[in-house]
């Protein structure tokens, strides 16, 4: 395969989808923590919220005429800029002014006279995304220069609201309990009050209240903050603005909120972030261990104090952060505020400003500081960090951590594929690739220079187009992976089988299997309850999908789900067209409606399966069985009671047990043949057995 085939491929699917993002922002349509602003994420969804600028990224997409399509909702995609006013060859910046939602159409418009053309090979291709512009909202509530919101009696706090407003008429109003906290406005105090106006940009506003703690008893106290957009706090009037009001509340605990600087830790922090945008956590931890040659590993420094708790941001004044042989960098500005705090070997991180103690501002040392660290020589070997944390708090060293620089890779791993490749249609798979240095650390994954040769199961060469792939890439989790993408069909299908990818990085070489599996022609069906006895009861269907030659097959491959019977029995709690395989499984959920016998069954392809159920839930409960007659008495047996008399029943019992149970007898005697044996209670009685037809004597 050529590499412009290579490259023609990679430009296309890259084109398909929105990637990697420039930066994180997140805005919820509710209240919650809002990141800075300049960036917006999507996957492939984005939010903006009003008045906002934010970059997205399309890599490969190279036209510098781009707008919105046709929504009113978004004003302008331009082309982003770095900041020598250069375009950048890939990304757009997006600018939200009302609420609503929106389609974009980016990409490389190559002939088309606009944007949303055909999209083919030809006349290049577009990106389309959802965008939601993020309506008024409270962001963010904080007590100001209190890491957990615990406080003492006594002093008044400050509490600060963050709101998203389209107006400059915005307000908000604030509600504490009528017990214990009254909020001091202009020498008065009440329970309620409005915020007359709110200081920031058109977008994000913020106002502050100054809260009255004194004679507080020890308790947590719920704070109501109510927004609204256009000032007369009426709910919900109005049409023309998309979630005018917005409310939030904040609990403050009035209680020992600890003592100064007690301790402090420096750890391993985030490679990289969670996209806020999606439902999956794509957030990587660091390891530890980067390459000495340009990479670079995050800490984070944190303060504590004698409670355990978080120590405020006005306890803290400085900190220095201690890294023989490595290089220290931070967003944290210096004294002039100019520039950010760096050094070799070392670093000091100070107040920004002369502020009175508590005025926080963004560039002060505070509670949780974020540093990065290098290796200065860019030579392999270890790099020993700690801190000293101080302040009016008191000052704390931390522990040493550890950070191993790598060097170049000595060895190559490629793990085989986790997925199969459809043959019979356009699919991909990866196989993750590491690297070792010669002390076996984790070394910088070669990106480019790789060669993949690819042989069937036959051992024959397999080119391009047939199956191409990439350069190993990094993934959100920091991981790296050659994709292989197969473009088979219908009518040309691959062969099915498994396969070996032999990747070659200059002297270093690995393999790796990777499965082409046909159309599914085989399933294995399990209920994880098949006799269910309660209504409402969940029972689980599990397919395992294979070709008809044993392989698993591809993921995303479709599953249909299904439950019959003569009553109604089960019902499909997800009613969809079909369900998914992973890993060559599939499951569906049925909920239990009825008693009575069910057929589950799964088909996919030419592959099908069914199991059958058989629910008890509802049915009417079994008769109690008859009681079994009371077993006959001693004296049920007996003939007569007074004189001659004959034992009928089967069992044995003995002359003193009939003696007892008759009561008003003097005496029971039993015929032995010859004579007869007495049992009178008293001395010389004789307790002879007593059997069936046996002939006995009482005396009454």
């Amino acid at each position: 395969m050529t590499q412009a085939l290579t490259r023609k491929r990679m430009h296309l699917v890259a084109l398909a989808a929105l990637l990697a993002l420039v930066a994180a922002m997140f805005v919820s349509l509710q209240s919650a923590s809002a990141a800075a602003l300049g960036s917006c994420v999507g996957n492939p969804d984005i939010s903006v919220g009003i008045g906002d600028n934010c970059n997205i990224k399309v890599d490969g997409a190279t036209s510098n005429t781009d707008s919105d399509s046709s929504s009113d909702s978004i004003a302008t995609v331009a082309r982003a800029q770095d900041s020598q006013n250069n375009d950048l060859p890939d990304t757009f910046r997006v600018n939200g002014v009302a609420a609503g939602e929106a389609k974009i159409y980016i990409g490389d418009l190559g002939n088309d006279d606009q944007l949303g053309g055909t999209g083919d090979a030809a006349d290049g291709v577009y990106s389309t995304f959802n965008v939601t512009v993020v309506g008024f909202a409270i962001t963010k509530l904080e007590v100001v220069d209190d890491a957990d919101n615990t406080v003492k009696a006594g002093p008044q706090i400050t509490v600060k609201a963050t709101v998203r407003a389209a107006t400059s008429n915005a307000v908000v109003n604030l509600t504490v309990p009528t017990t214990g906290l009254s909020i001091q406005n202009n020498n008065t105090t009440t329970n309620g009050l409005t915020s007359a106006a709110l200081a920031g940009a058109t977008a994000t506003k913020t106002t502050t209240f100054t809260v009255n703690t004194a004679g507080a008893p020890a308790g947590d106290y719920l704070l109501t903050f109510v927004a609204d957009n256009d000032g007369n706090l009426t709910t919900k009037d109005g049409t023309t603005e998309a979630r005018k009001q917005a409310s939030d509340t904040l609990t403050v605990t009035i209680g020992d909120p600890g003592m100064g600087i007690a301790s402090a830790t420096i750890s391993l922090g985030n490679a990289t972030n969670d996209n806020p945008s999606t439902p999956d956590d794509e957030t990587a931890p660091e390891t530890g261990t980067e390459a000495a040659n340009g990479g670079d590993i995050n800490l984070v420094i944190e303060v504590f104090n004698s409670l355990g708790g978080k120590s405020n941001s006005s306890a803290v004044n400085q900190i220095i952060v201690i890294a023989p042989g490595g290089t220290i960098a931070s967003t944290h500005l210096t004294g002039d505020g100019t520039n950010t705090a760096s050094g070799d070997n070392s670093a000091t991180l100070s107040e920004v400003d002369a502020n009175t103690e508590g005025d926080v501002e963004p560039g002060d040392v505070g509670q949780r500081t974020v540093i990065t660290i290098t290796k200065t020589d860019k030579k392999p070997g270890t790099v020993t960090a700690y801190a000293i944390v101080s302040g009016s708090g008191g000052a704390e060293r931390t522990s040493n951590i550890d950070l191993t620089f790598t060097g170049s890779a000595g060895a190559l791993q490629v793990d085989n594929a986790t997925d199969s490749l459809m043959a019979h249609a356009d699919d991909s798979v990866t196989l993750e690739v590491r690297t070792q240095d010669a002390s076996g650390n984790a070394a910088a994954v070669p990106t480019a220079g790789v060669s993949v040769k690819i042989t069937d199961p036959d051992g024959k060469r397999v080119n391009s187009p047939a199956i191409s792939w990439t350069q190993p890439t990094a993934g959100a989790d920091r991981k790296h992976r050659i994709t292989l993408t197969g473009t088979g069909s219908a009518t040309a299908p691959l062969v099915t089988g498994t396969y070996t990818a032999a990747v070659t990085s200059g002297s270093l070489s690995d393999s790796a299997s990777f499965v082409v599996a046909g159309p599914a022609a085989s399933i294995v069906l399990a209920v994880d309850n098949n006799a269910p006895g309660d209504d409402d009861a969940f029972v689980t269907a599990t397919a395992t999908v294979t070709d008809a030659g044993g392989n698993t097959v591809s993921d995303d491959t479709t599953v249909n789900f299904s439950a019959s019977g003569n009553n109604a029995v089960l019902d499909l709690v997800e009613i969809t067209s079909g369900h998914k395989t992973k890993g060559g499984v599939s499951e569906a959920s049925f909920v239990v409606i009825g008693p009575g016998r069910s057929v589950v069954a799964a088909v996919s392809s030419s592959g099908k399966a069914a199991v059958t159920v058989n629910s008890t839930a509802g049915a009417p409960a079994p008769a109690e069985p008859a009681p079994a007659p009371a077993e006959p008495t001693g004296v049920d047996c007996l003939s007569n009671l007074s004189g001659f008399s004959t034992w009928t029943c089967e069992g044995s019992t003995s002359a003193m047990a009939l003696f007892n149970e008759i009561g008003v007898a003097s005496a029971v005697s039993v015929w032995n043949g010859s004579g007869w044996d007495s049992y009178t209670g008293g001395f010389g009685s004789v307790n002879a057995p007593v059997t069936q037809y046996a002939t006995l004597y009482i005396t009454r």
